[in-house]
């Protein structure tokens, strides 16, 4: 929710869409899958409003306690204008992941509009409380001058690349992923993606805005003006939020969309015309020759030579080139997890394997190589 760098207005209708999916279109119908029941139920009044955790553009996040079940929750407090169908709502209320912010009901509230005397409607999304963000887990650790542990990078990048694989598979692209949107349960370190604000469902070929997500994250294909874009814009986000894990400050943090293209070149080198071409088609830009970097040098020494591997397989200029989420998690990267049932100072950590059908839909026969024969649920 905090620290968004630009935010834009949307007026297209939401679409119930044919999943986009670059691997294989026909492979999955997300609308086979059951809907999730999300009803309108309760009021202000049924909860005790404790603070705010988070705000932007969109919307202000409440921790309260429901009043009836003692629970704390989450609560998302949007201008609901007249004139539009909510998005976010319509995207959130779908999702049904271990890994992805679940709504579990919904209400109304009329208030006073920002700087204005003026009454509006507001909508209220009741969702899970989730007490840290991995933005403040990594400050933590860069506070204590600590690197970040390699077991913990594990756990995380699984989730995230999950979380991909979950909401690419019903055809939504998330657009604004960065530590600040990726939830944290330190107890079991459960990673939960979360702010849909920008999420979309787009259908392969479908013009969207291109000046979208937040610029330490954004996808070069978004810089040079690509608006037919696709899932991968959120796979090079993930691939961002990795880095910035082991480096321990943001891997490309660019003061303007013109440094930000030359903080990836310094990386990545200048992009071959075919990979121009590959991001943007209609690309008109005169780039700087620069040569690549060794990802081993840009990493610090102690960083796992398979996780800068991992990278370099995300962090790659052609969209179609990049690691899909179902083939990350298949990276020898993650295969300590699939070993054994890991623990974390001793206690159990939240289940990797609890797979869902739409999840491992473009590739259901990964299922025999992703769930380990230790396995048995829970």
């Amino acid at each position: 929710m905090m620290d968004r760098e630009e935010k834009f207005v949307d007026p297209d209708l939401f679409k119930d869409k044919q999943l986009f999916n670059t691997r294989n279109p026909e492979a999955w119908d997300p609308e086979s899958l059951p809907k999730r029941e999300v009803k309108e139920e309760g009021n202000q009044d049924s909860y005790d409003w404790i603070k705010i955790i988070g705000q932007g553009t969109f919307g202000v996040v409440y921790k309260a306690v429901d009043q009836a079940t003692r629970k704390t929750v989450a609560i998302k407090k949007v201008f609901q204008d007249p004139n539009y169908r909510n998005r976010e709502f319509l995207i959130v209320v779908e999702l049904d992941h271990v890994n992805c912010i679940k709504v579990h009901n919904y209400f109304f509230t009329k208030d006073r509009q920002t700087n204005s005397n003026e009454m509006a409607t507001y909508l209220n999304l009741v969702m899970d409380y989730v007490p840290e963000t991995l933005y403040r887990v990594l400050r933590y650790y860069k506070k204590k001058g600590m690197d970040f542990p390699d077991p913990l990078g594990k756990i995380y990048s699984y989730q995230m690349f999950r979380s991909l694989a979950y909401i690419h598979a019903l055809g939504i692209v998330h657009r604004d992923i960065k530590p600040q949107n990726i939830l944290i349960d330190t107890g079991n370190h459960r990673l939960v993606m979360c702010d849909f604000g920008s999420a979309k469902k787009i259908e392969k070929g479908e013009k969207s805005v291109a000046y979208i997500c937040s610029r330490y994250y954004r996808a070069p294909e978004l810089i040079l003006g690509q608006d037919k874009y696709g899932p991968a814009i959120d796979t090079w986000s993930i691939g961002c939020v990795i880095a910035e894990m082991f480096l321990g400050e943001p891997v490309f943090p660019g003061q303007s969309s013109k440094d930000q293209m030359i903080k990836i070149m310094d990386l990545l080198g200048t992009p071959s015309q075919n990979e121009v071409t590959a991001m943007c088609k209609n690309a008109r830009v005169r780039l700087p020759s620069i040569e690549p970097t060794d990802f081993k040098k840009r990493f610090k020494k102690t960083t796992n030579p398979q996780a800068i591997d991992l990278l370099k397989k995300v962090l790659c200029y052609n969209p179609d080139e990049r690691i899909t989420p179902l083939e990350a998690l298949m990276h020898p990267y993650f295969d300590e997890l699939r070993k054994q049932r890991l623990t974390i100072n001793g206690k159990k950590i939240v289940d990797l394997f609890n797979f869902n059908e739409a999840e491992l839909s473009s590739n259901p026969q990964l299922a025999k190589s992703l769930i380990p024969q230790w396995y048995k649920g829970e």
